[in-house]
């Protein structure tokens, strides 16, 4: 058997299949607040954080004592780094910490999609705060700024002059940029005609799968809102260029084996690459790509990942699928739609992690905190926008001041 190890936060989806997998002996890594995903008997190791390379080191180090690690399975963002750093620690085969690094940190994944002549916008390292009006005066506001390593559109501004830029210093949203431990990026913020994402399958350095889906809101001002994104119909004049997107930002990156998720803008001025990262995309697209395209991209990560051909041959169910986030707020739920009433609606074909009255959901909402996912399906792209209007004009949330412990 191949002893297996999963370094993870907050992915859920590979648990089962990587817990019931003959051929591997699995051992988590995660935090302590997220045992309670795995089963008792699954071997465990607690850190205080994944991100922190010392502790990743520290705790493997002592792993290998009694037991040989044979792969690495990263299924969530912040997994990558310490993934790729424990491959190139010990030899092992996939992604190493270098490529790793380029496909999380996005001022490296910038440089290197630029030196490949790839579309980016224009970008700058920031080493601190108080770099930011000059950089931005250079780059031409308004500006995007954010941490070069995070996800779910957390501790990310956009600023739209100097102004701006003095009201978030003397707000609380400074503290996440301010306290954070990685350099940041700022970016040239730009008009977006649509945002899309590209998620694919890559074996042996080749792109063996890749569906392309757009987001029916940009991360970005989609919080409060019902936001997710839909698959492309296969005559969609937007398939083509995204695709290709996708495949050159791989071979610029170097990944050899992975899944991976890709977000691109379309402006007046044509396509740009926003990022590109190594796993699964979240907020249901796995699930939508499945039921669009009849691939498992968590599996073929799995595949992937402990040296096995990925099952990735396509299939078309011929219509578009849509994953639907319902949107959150903080607070105690106290009354949310029933899955039941939601299942119900037209073009409905799944629910999934609807949240419960009682649910405290956290004030520090980002693009990946939601109330559930809703999975549907539209003849044609012109029904996507009434699809998703019925699911709005069903669905409630009601939630009360939660009160402190």
């Amino acid at each position: 058997m191949l002893h297996t190890l999963l370094i993870n936060t907050v992915s859920t989806e590979p648990i089962e299949s990587l817990e019931t997998d003959p051929e591997i002996r699995l051992t988590v890594l995660t935090h302590p607040e997220y045992a309670r995903h795995y089963r008792p008997e699954t071997p465990m190791v607690l850190v205080d954080d994944v991100t922190d390379l010392r502790q990743v080191r520290d705790a493997v180090v002592e792993l290998i004592r009694t037991t040989p690690i044979d792969h690495v399975v990263a299924p969530s963002e912040r997994g990558l780094q310490p993934a790729g750093y424990v491959r190139s620690l010990l030899g092992l085969p996939g992604t190493g910490y270098d490529t790793a690094n380029r496909f999380s940190n996005k001022y490296a994944m910038k440089r290197a999609l630029a030196a490949a002549g790839l579309p980016v916008a224009p970008f700058a390292a920031l080493g601190s705060l108080v770099d930011l009006p000059r950089r931005a005066t250079e780059l031409g506001w308004p500006v995007v700024v954010k941490p070069v390593i995070g996800a779910a559109s957390r501790d990310t501004h956009v600023l739209a002059d100097r102004a701006a830029f003095t009201e978030l210093l003397s707000s609380p949203h400074a503290a996440g940029l301010r306290d954070c431990r990685y350099p940041l990026i700022l970016e040239r913020f730009v008009d977006v005609e649509a945002e899309f994402h590209c998620d694919g399958v890559v074996s042996d350095g080749t792109v063996r799968f890749a569906s392309v889906s757009r987001y029916v809101l940009p991360p970005l001002v989609r919080r409060g809102r019902i936001a997710g994104s839909y698959t492309l119909p296969a005559d969609s004049p937007d398939l083509a260029p995204v695709t290709e997107l996708h495949r050159a930002a791989v071979a610029a990156l170097g990944l050899r084996d992975g899944v991976t998720h890709l977000e691109v803008l379309r402006t007046g001025d044509g396509f740009l690459i926003g990022e590109i990262s190594a796993r699964p995309g979240a907020g249901g697209i796995g699930e939508m790509v499945r039921l669009r395209h009849g691939v498992d991209l968590w599996q073929a990560l799995i595949d992937v990942s402990v040296g096995r051909e990925p099952a990735c041959v396509p299939t078309d169910s011929g219509d578009v699928v849509i994953a639907c986030m319902l949107p959150a707020r903080a607070g105690r739920v106290e009354y949310v739609t029933p899955a039941t009433e939601l299942t119900a609606l037209p073009g409905v074909v799944g629910v999934r992690r609807l949240v419960e009255p009682g649910t405290v959901v956290s004030d520090e909402i980002s693009s990946g905190i939601n109330a559930g996912v809703v999975f549907l399906r539209a003849p044609t792209e012109a029904a996507v926008p009434a699809t998703i209007a019925a699911l709005e004009r069903a669905f409630t949330l009601t939630v009360s001041p939660a009160k402190a412990a």
